[in-house]
């Protein structure tokens, strides 16, 4: 299984808990039956990216830390600048890809996060 984690922050946004979700993550595949996954981790990496980084590492699953509200993702661009992106307009960059499914983190200021699958 082929697992790239992404994660997303403007610069003006407030931090995400990237250690956290890295570190469920391992343990999660360590815990599981079965081949090891293999991992990409782009901690940084900008929304005009993803499309090209999906098509080219090819994942079984997408997940993606973010801040986010209702229907949106707050991604990070090439400039560090936060842009609202839809849950279509997401939807359109994994479609692109031959991924088995995505798994959107939302990230609030309260830090509850909701999970969201595509």
């Amino acid at each position: 299984m082929r697992v790239l984690y992404i994660a997303s922050n403007g610069k003006t946004e407030s931090s995400l808990r990237i250690e956290q979700d890295i570190t469920e993550l391992t343990k999660a595949a360590v815990q599981s039956a079965g081949d090891a996954p293999n991992f990409m981790f782009l901690p940084a990496l900008p929304f005009e990216e993803i499309e090209q980084q999906i098509a080219a590492f090819k994942p079984d699953i997408v997940h993606i830390s973010a801040h986010g509200k209702r229907k949106q993702l707050r991604l990070s661009d090439s400039e560090e600048e936060s842009v609202a992106i839809t849950a279509p307009a997401f939807a359109g960059f994994i479609i692109c890809a031959p991924s088995k499914g995505a798994l959107l983190e939302r990230l609030h200021r309260n830090s509850r996060s909701k999970r969201t699958r595509v």
